[in-house]
């Protein structure tokens, strides 16, 4: 799936212990979105892309990946200058908002330097291993157990989605912007959740037969190592560098 993109790789980063993964992925998040010096975010972005040379990944799918962020974030480029308010920067053409500018900027380097981390520790583990992780982690088993399944049925949901709109076309559907085409997108939406509801019920009682007990058992158990340790510390090192840099002021 395509979630799993960077799963498959041979670095470190990609044998590391999960569990240690997501804690200092959540912490190194946590932080920066708390952060606003510009000198701050951008030490933050430097890390991350360390931890991305690091993970060694394709760089086509990775360029990709981030792309999808950037396109939302040249949105908010071309809004925020000119909605803001506040003192005005004069260069010929219409007057932008200095702290529009200032925001957008914390905005760019905020969210790229967070998809950089999460995309170096998070996704270079499989789905199943993060949610065996969050259960390390002491994650109620529910939205692990909701993460889990969110993950195997969301390709057999887009497949449900698929045919319903192949049945459409194949009565005559076609899109306007017309009441007409919102009543049907209606119906689909809540043929959908039928579908859905009723496949659930099914997948349940289908696991309740085989054994179910609120609990996916695995063969495999994690084995934190030496390497595992010097991660953590290395990123939770950084994370309370640049606490320490937003807290105190850096002096430039």
């Amino acid at each position: 799936m395509s979630c799993e993109t960077f799963a498959e790789g041979r670095s470190f980063l990609h044998r590391a212990d999960p569990r240690g993964k997501l804690l200092a992925a959540a912490a190194f998040a946590f932080t920066v979105a708390l952060c606003d010096r510009f000198p701050v975010l951008w030490a933050a972005l430097a890390f991350a892309l360390v931890l991305l040379l690091c993970a060694r990944l394709p760089l086509g799918k990775l360029l990709g990946r981030l792309a999808v962020v950037n396109v939302f974030i040249v949105i908010l480029w071309l809004l925020l200058p000119l909605t803001g308010g506040g003192e005005k920067v004069y260069w010929g053409g219409p007057d932008l908002s200095l702290p529009g500018l200032q925001l957008a900027g914390r905005i760019t380097l905020k969210a790229n330097a967070i998809v950089c981390a999460l995309i170096a520790l998070a996704t270079t583990s499989t789905v199943n291993a993060l949610g065996r992780g969050l259960e390390g982690l002491r994650v109620p088993e529910k939205l692990v157990h909701l993460l889990l399944f969110t993950y195997r049925y969301i390709d057999v949901l887009a497949e449900e989605r698929a045919r319903l709109g192949t049945a459409m076309k194949a009565r005559g559907f076609v899109p306007r912007l017309d009441r007409a085409t919102l009543a049907a997108y209606g119906w689909l939406v809540g043929m959908l959740l039928v579908r859905g509801y009723d496949r659930s019920v099914r997948v349940h009682q289908a696991m309740l037969c085989r054994g179910f007990r609120q609990r996916f058992y695995t063969l495999t158990e994690f084995e934190w190592k030496t390497a595992d340790s010097a991660l953590v510390a290395a990123v939770l090192a950084a994370t309370v560098l640049l606490g320490w840099m937003q807290w105190k002021g850096t002096p430039w």
